[in-house]
């Protein structure tokens, strides 16, 4: 490759067009220079914020070792995708609005079951090939796992699975601070002193 790029660059010079093949790489390189800067800043800022997150469900965990079928832990992920709301595809706001249902005593698990398995089929027949950062994949991810955790309601790897559920959910769109403050809203009796929680 690098003997084709050689050759080529030897062509466009014989044409007396070097400089202007120079100028066009240059502006290239500062644009490609100027787009990384900006996305590792954000990619920084992301993992920082990520970083934080876990380390107030690890507080969480702690604290109150919540299942991830806990009524706190269904409600802060019913939340969370209201942020997303807007964003989530059509059988993603199915899922959601099942998922509402059987929290509300309105569903049974059998019909979150078949959502899930309905989710997993329209990813693999529509986005088989799309990668794991595409909106609409982690949109229906994200929808996956509290439909999963009503499976397996009595699970504790509440660190585990609202990390990599947030992390869907802010391939999407991020909403860092708005999690912040849900986590805390739901799970407050778990920040406070060790003699005033439960």
């Amino acid at each position: 490759m690098y003997k084709e790029l050689q050759a080529q660059r030897r062509g466009f010079e014989n044409l007396g067009i070097r400089s202007t093949v120079h100028q066009i790489r240059s502006a290239q390189h500062a644009r490609v220079s100027t787009s990384r800067w900006a996305s590792i800043k954000l990619e920084d800022r992301m993992t920082g914020n990520s970083q934080k997150l876990d380390s107030l469900l690890n507080i969480i965990e702690m604290n109150c070792d919540p299942t991830i079928g806990s009524s706190e832990c269904n409600r802060f992920s019913l939340d969370c995708l209201s942020l997303i709301q807007h964003e989530l595809p059509s059988i993603a706001a199915q899922a959601v609005t099942l998922l509402t249902e059987y929290i509300n005593g309105q569903a049974r698990l059998q019909t979150l079951v078949d959502m899930r398995i309905k989710c997993w089929q329209y990813l693999d027949e529509n986005h088989k090939h799309a990668p794991l950062h595409d909106p609409v994949v982690s949109a229906i991810r994200a929808v996956i796992f509290p439909l999963q955790a009503q499976q397996t309601a009595e699970e504790r790897n509440f660190v585990d699975h609202l990390s990599s559920f947030l992390m869907w959910l802010n391939n999407v769109e991020p909403h860092f601070e708005e999690q912040e403050s849900l986590l805390q809203k739901h799970f407050a009796q778990c920040f406070a002193p060790a003699k005033e929680r439960r």
